[in-house]
């Protein structure tokens, strides 16, 4: 599918042009569009819980998540399993954080489904949620939340992720665990430190990219109208979290019925949607209640996605240009540990430079 009338292609070679990007003329994208940096220009923009690749959410899991489900016998004889505890035409099954199942010398695997994903999010949620709380850290007043401390593997949303658990999955994400968020910045230098900084901290040979998406389109949209509506934002308490109201952060996330997986980045799922191509064929797409989306208007002098590529080669520079603006880790990071990486970065790049 031809993408190039939602996704506008840029390189830019100095900071200056970069610039020029943001500020076009009479387009200001500070106006209407948030901002993602990635170091990797072949990145996509998927959560890190539902990534292919360098998914560390199994990192987080351990031998006590055992999960049990019933399965159709018919199901359960193509498996291999023995019927040994059936109930009600059903076979009880238990696997591990793989989807293996325990305790049988086939080893077969279950297809990767989205009711499991979500009961691996959320024992890795309610795990953070303990061991914080357990510590004094403050994580979430939500009594429907703080019931099902002990009681995760019970816990049965119909839709995924749920409003109730905005909160902690911010804070998790934040952290390092990975959930279904995806992080976003108003600031397009706070976001464009993310896809510069591998070069003082991992150095890597890529290109990175500085992502623009053009959430006013979706501002104000309920769960009838004609956008794509499962498109939600999330803005936490800045007061509460010192490093992100610097960055001046903010995540957008997908509602899913919790059967329905889908590993597509952002952009994907939503110029699939505008072009047409919805999800009714799959078995889990609930069309009462989500409309299909039809004559979208985007405004012809914008897109909805802006790629902005900074080539590997320029980064050095990029970042200096960054770092003159103020944009260094002691603004970013608030407190002694952002201090401390300013000196010790800068003297990093001095060397690059």
């Amino acid at each position: 599918m031809d993408s190039s009338k939602y996704i506008k292609d840029v390189t830019v070679n100095s900071y200056k042009e970069l610039a020029d990007v943001i500020r076009n003329g009479d387009i200001d994208l500070r106006d209407n569009y948030v901002f993602r940096g990635l170091e990797d220009s072949s990145y996509d923009l998927v959560p890190s819980a539902l990534r292919d690749k360098n998914n560390k959410l199994n990192n987080f899991i351990g031998k006590d998540f055992i999960p049990s489900e019933y399965i159709d016998i018919k199901d359960a004889n193509k498996l291999g399993i023995v019927n040994n505890n059936a109930e009600l035409g059903n076979v009880l099954v238990e696997r591990d954080k793989t989807g293996k199942i325990l305790n049988w010398p086939g080893e077969k695997v279950f297809d990767s489904d989205g009711e499991f994903q979500v009961k691996k999010e959320l024992y890795v949620l309610f795990k953070f949620l303990n061991f914080a709380d357990r510590n004094g850290l403050k994580v979430t007043d939500n009594v429907e939340v703080r019931q099902n401390i002990h009681n995760y593997m019970q816990y049965n949303p119909k839709w995924w992720p749920e409003d109730k658990f905005m909160e902690i999955m911010s804070l998790a994400q934040h952290y390092g665990l990975p959930t279904r968020l995806l992080d976003w910045s108003y600031d397009y230098k706070s976001a464009l430190y993310f896809a510069l900084k591998d070069i003082v901290e991992t150095p890597r040979d890529v290109d990175g990219i500085l992502w623009a998406f053009n959430y006013k389109v979706f501002e104000n949209v309920n769960n009838y109208g004609p956008f794509f509506n499962k498109l939600r934002f999330y803005r936490p308490e800045y007061n509460r979290n010192p490093n992100l109201q610097a960055q001046k952060g903010l995540f957008t996330f997908i509602v899913d019925d919790v059967n329905y997986l889908s590993r597509d980045s952002l952009d994907k799922r939503i110029i699939d949607e505008h072009a047409g191509k919805s999800e009714n064929d799959d078995p889990y797409w609930h069309t009462g209640q989500f409309s299909r989306i039809a004559n979208v208007y985007v405004p012809k002098d914008k897109f909805l996605f802006y790629r902005i590529k900074i080539p590997k080669n320029q980064k050095p520079l990029f970042l200096k240009e960054l770092y003159a603006d103020g944009y260094s880790e002691e603004y970013l990071f608030p407190g002694y540990d952002g201090a401390i990486k300013a000196m010790e970065n800068r003297v990093k790049l001095e060397k690059l430079l």
